[in-house]
């Protein structure tokens, strides 16, 4: 019986199946290789190891941030756009205090230095942004501290909108 196939979508072209007597990985070079899912492999040394953590994929709706010890955002996600106007790229090598309300940066200071003492694991944030259009948006982080953990070393932050 030969593989199913998916079914094709019009307007896209359509995928070749692969031969009856070969491994679908055939032709990359590796003999009968089979890849494991990305969850379920190590990254390369060049490949940012959030790459394979759930939620930190380009599809996720997710809004996740990864902080360094200083409060510097390592990675984020690209719906942050939907909720504060900027891309993740302007984000990315920036402290997270730059997008904060003055009232704000002093508490995710002392957050993030709690953290880098090791004294929290995981921690809440409530925190008022400054959106790219100049208002103000407050949202809640849900902290969880990886600044030890080799594979991530930083801190994982999801994120969502206070509303009420």
């Amino acid at each position: 019986m030969p593989p199913s196939r998916p079914p094709h979508v019009p307007g896209e072209p359509a995928s070749p199946a692969p031969p009856d007597d070969s491994p679908a990985s055939a032709g990359n070079g590796e003999e009968g290789a089979t890849h494991a899912p990305p969850e379920d492999r190590e990254p390369s040394a060049s490949e940012p190891i959030w790459r394979l953590i759930p939620y930190l994929s380009g599809t996720s709706s997710k809004v996740v941030s990864v902080l360094d010890e200083e409060g510097v955002v390592l990675y984020q996600s690209a719906p942050i756009k939907w909720l504060l106007g900027y891309d993740a790229e302007e984000l990315i090598g920036e402290p997270l205090r730059a997008f904060l309300q003055a009232g704000s940066q002093s508490r995710f200071e002392e957050a993030v230095a709690r953290m880098a003492r090791a004294e929290e694991k995981f921690e809440r944030w409530r925190l008022l942004f400054s959106t790219a259009s100049g208002g103000a948006l407050w949202l809640e982080g849900m902290a969880s501290n990886f600044l030890r953990d080799a594979r991530l070393g930083g801190i994982l932050v999801y994120w969502r909108e206070l509303v009420g």
